[in-house]
């Protein structure tokens, strides 16, 4: 069950580096808003907090 959390959790990182890399954050330059708020800091948060929720669901798991 630890190698599988262990992958989850790796797997969970590398996304995470994708999508926080600058060629990824660059293609989100423009000035557009989404809900009142930048393009670029909608999608920063957004990620930021689909992160935490994955990673939380990942260790909350129960162990079989």
């Amino acid at each position: 069950m630890q190698n599988k959390r262990a992958a989850r959790l790796a797997f969970i990182s590398i996304i995470c580096a994708i999508c926080f890399n600058f060629p990824v954050l660059r293609l989100l330059g423009e000035n557009k808003l989404i809900l009142g708020v930048p393009q670029l800091y909608f999608y920063i948060f957004a990620i930021w907090l689909l992160v935490i929720i994955a990673t939380y669901l990942t260790l909350r798991s129960k162990q079989s």
